[in-house]
């Protein structure tokens, strides 16, 4: 059975919304994973919600810890 595009939108931000709310910390990735489509629909999908209103900025991005240790290590 095919998702719609209004239905994921509606899952994504359900989820943006309760793990931030629980202070999460996740990437599109875990988005993606948790809806079942790809980051890069997950990415276009933020945009969506944001150019619609129904969030007020897209989720920063969160980096990975081989990204932080690679920054401290600098």
């Amino acid at each position: 059975m095919k998702v719609a595009r209004g239905e994921r939108q509606e899952q994504v931000l359900k989820l943006v919304r309760e793990w931030e709310s629980e202070k999460r910390i996740w990437t599109n990735n875990d988005l993606a994973i948790a809806v079942g489509i790809s980051s890069a629909q997950v990415s276009a999908l933020l945009a969506a919600l944001v150019a619609a209103g129904k969030l007020t900025r897209q989720p920063a991005l969160v980096l990975t810890e081989s990204a932080v240790t690679s920054n401290e290590a600098a």
